[in-house]
């Protein structure tokens, strides 16, 4: 009898039940291998990609430098540009050394070509030894200098909050080299430097036109748009005129000024109605298109809200007055007569205290009181082809005061308007020519509130709450931001409609971020990215070098390189 042992072999070999499982699992073995080749391409495919996008921004950071460095210098710029872009992708997806083929520039340095090369080593096909070497990948691009005229308005927050410090700096210096970065690559050729103006605009709570728009010597020389006759229905809003006979009325808020031994700083008010969010010229027809010197009326309270005594005698008590800051003078002080007002309303609006005769001793002295009070931002620059002048005025700005995105907006719209107060840009609709606002922020719309009922709030180009300009019935700082908030958009979609491209960037910090509502502000702001209409030209920073990169990107997207292939 044979055992169980040796029968166990034939009954393996003579049974065919697995027949079917291992023929097709030799049929599987081509199938796998074919799907391991198509991923190998496909990875190959994908490093192509990458290798094109790592080619087009390559040629775009470079070929601004065309017109200053060598083949050589350019090459080794490139490289190290390059290399820093596909290193993480090379280290991921086990691709060869990528490297930069060759760079041509047309003897006019206004186009450049950039060959680049890289490998994918297949590991499918290795296995199956049909192919051992790596995939070849190349990419090209080029790029040409556009023919286009452009007009840059660099709009710059200068509020208290741009000199805290984030990473080591402050937010205001950081901001400062990303918009000399712009600069400098904005001029870097001569063929799109000869070719573009700029202007910067700091604002604050005001916007600082220059102070020498106004011709004190004779004033009939000043600049037409500066309202020099008091037509505009809010000049004399917050002081009211003596209507007895004989008594003294000033001609302007400009004799105002002399009258006091004040220099008028500069800044302006925001024109009532619709001149406020258009850039409409000035008109002898509209008494309210001319622009308001930024006058801060003498608020109630003796000068410097103190008791004031000369010769030891008692001349202005300090009343009950409280939540006022911007006392500069005694209420009972100059041309007034009889007792001292009681009546907050009547101590603020009565003409006859700023007839001083230009005695500093009766006004006040402190650099934080007086009729140019919020005037702190440093002048804006107009229109300039001269890059040396830009830089120049970005140096010179310095942090302080509130944020009013509205003022800053309109003003940065003026300086690249034909029309009145500079018309210093080219008509709208001219021919390959580019109209471009930078608005710039690290924070929302800031108009502060005061403690007292008859103003609500700190003087400003709006005035006060109370006189209603851009809404009725603000009575918070938070109201107060809705209504400039309504009022930016409303600025940014009318400069739009004049075919101005905006771009905005919010420097927005952990530490001290921009609410949902100004970062939302910011992005309607903005115009339609033309490369995709999904998106706007928002940007946000969170850091230095976020901000610096932010700018550049915005330079190269500006349109004086394009890709061309």
């Amino acid at each position: 009898m044979m055992s169980k042992r040796r029968l166990l072999p034939r009954r393996f070999f003579a049974d065919q039940g697995g027949n079917i499982a291992i023929w097709f699992a030799l049929a599987l073995l081509p199938l796998v291998f074919a799907v391991g080749v198509a991923v190998d391409y496909s990875r190959a495919a994908t490093l192509r990609t990458k290798l094109q996008r790592a080619t087009d921004a390559t040629i775009v950071a470079i070929a601004p430098l065309a017109a200053e460095k060598s083949k050589s210098e350019l090459l080794s710029i490139a490289q190290t540009y390059f290399d820093a872009m596909m290193e993480p992708d090379l280290v991921k997806m086990g691709g060869t050394t990528a490297r930069i083929d060759d760079i041509w520039i047309s003897n006019a340095r206004t186009e450049m070509k950039l060959y680049t090369s890289a490998a994918y080593p297949p590991v499918v096909m290795n296995i199956g030894r049909l192919n051992k070497e790596p995939i070849p990948i190349s990419a090209y691009a080029r790029t040409v200098i556009s023919n286009d005229t452009f007009e840059i308005a660099l709009v710059m927050d200068n509020s208290g909050s741009m000199g805290d410090v984030v990473g080591g700096r402050t937010k205001l210096a950081a901001t400062k080299d990303a918009a000399k970065k712009l600069v400098d690559i904005m001029y870097a050729s001569p063929a799109v430097a000869e070719r573009t103006k700029m202007s910067v605009v700091p604002f604050t709570l005001s916007v600082n036109v220059g102070k020498d728009y106004y011709n004190k010597k004779n004033p009939s020389a000043s600049a037409p748009w500066l309202d020099l006759d008091a037509r505009s229905s809010i000049h004399w809003e917050n002081i009211k005129l003596d209507t007895k006979a004989g008594a003294w009325n000033p001609k302007s808020r400009f004799a105002l000024f002399e009258e006091l031994a004040y220099e008028w700083a500069g800044c302006v008010e925001t024109r009532p109605g619709e001149h406020g969010v258009k850039d409409t010229p000035a008109s002898s027809n509209d008494g309210n298109s001319y622009f308001v010197p930024q006058f801060a009326p003498d608020e109630p309270g003796c000068q410097d809200s103190k008791n004031h005594t000369v010769n030891k005698t008692t001349v202005c008590k300090q009343q009950s007055f409280s939540g006022f800051s911007n006392s500069y003078l005694d209420d009972n002080g100059g041309a007034c007569t009889g007792p001292e007002p009681t009546d907050a309303a009547e101590a603020q609006r009565r003409v006859c205290k700023y007839r001083i005769n230009k005695d500093t001793s009766k006004r006040s002295t402190s650099s934080s009181r007086g009729p140019n009070w919020n005037c702190d931002a440093r002048p804006l620059t107009r229109l300039t082809g001269s890059s040396q002048t830009i830089r120049s005025a970005i140096d010179q700005m310095s942090a302080g005061g509130n944020t009013n995105l509205f003022e800053g907006f309109m003003w940065g719209w003026r300086t690249i308007s034909p029309n009145t107060p500079f018309g210093d840009g080219r008509p709208y609709g001219t021919e390959n020519n580019r109209k471009i606002i930078i608005l710039m922020t690290d924070g929302d719309n800031v108009w502060n509130s005061a403690s007292n009922t008859l103003n609500r709030s700190v003087y400003s180009p709006f005035g006060y709450y109370t006189n209603n300009r851009l809404a009725n019935n603000v009575t918070s700082s938070s109201k107060a931001t809705t209504v400039m908030d309504s009022k930016t958009l409303e600025a940014c979609n009318n400069a739009k409609a004049k075919g101005i491209i905006v771009y905005t960037v919010a420097f927005s910090t952990r530490d001290a971020p921009i609410s949902k509502a100004g970062l939302n502000l910011l992005t309607n702001c903005a115009s339609i990215d033309p490369a995709d209409s999904s998106h706007r030209l928002a940007y946000i920073a969170e850091t230095p070098a976020e901000i610096i990169a932010v700018f550049e990107e915005i330079a190269r997207n500006i349109g004086a390189l394009r890709i061309a292939e």
